[in-house]
């Protein structure tokens, strides 16, 4: 039963994402949605923590907490369009490259081995790392750019260590800490 303690802290992210959007769409934001954000990080933190103490890491988790985090991620950009449209506009062009190196770094996976990546690199958990950073103060404070503008060129060289990654790889894998350990 313990086992299931992972499983459920990724589901807690899959639920408080759409609820975190919802809460956004009239483009107000209170403690509560942050105190959401911090609920959502703690959760992502603790999955894995939790599931390598119970020794019940596997590759089915991994994929789904890849999984779940993406969906959470978009989540949080819809929040912040409706929460923070004027900032989302002003980074829209670092916001568009981000996204479109990330799809490409999920399309290049997806057509060599038939299934998306679930790399946990670190450069993932750093940009991860910046990003809920960025995101906390832009929700708390109205005002993050300098900290978003860090976490997403962090995330674009996060999504370019996944494409060296899945170049570099001859079959799928999870848990490749970068690009250099398949060199």
């Amino acid at each position: 039963m313990a086992n299931l303690i992972p499983w459920v802290l990724v589901g807690v992210r899959l639920v408080l994402g759409p609820v975190l959007l919802v809460d956004s769409l009239d483009g107000e934001t209170d403690i509560w949605f942050v105190i959401g954000l911090l609920a959502a990080f703690g959760s992502d933190y603790f999955d894995g923590v939790i599931a390598r103490w119970l020794g019940s890491v596997d590759r089915r988790l991994r994929i789904a907490d890849s999984r779940v985090d993406a969906f959470f991620m978009l989540c949080v950009a819809g929040s912040a369009w409706f929460g923070h449209r004027e900032t989302v506009m002003r980074l829209a062009p670092l916001i568009g490259l981000k996204f479109g190196i990330y799809f490409i770094s999920l399309l290049l996976p997806w057509l060599k081995f038939r299934e998306l990546p679930a790399y946990h690199a670190y450069s993932a958990k750093a940009a991860g790392l910046l990003l809920f950073i960025a995101v906390i103060t832009l929700f708390w404070t109205g005002a993050a750019d300098m900290l978003l503008k860090i976490a997403l060129w962090t995330a674009v060289l996060s999504h370019l260590d996944r494409i060296a990654i899945s170049m570099l790889l001859s079959e799928s894998a999870t848990d490749i800490p970068g690009f250099w350990a398949v060199l």
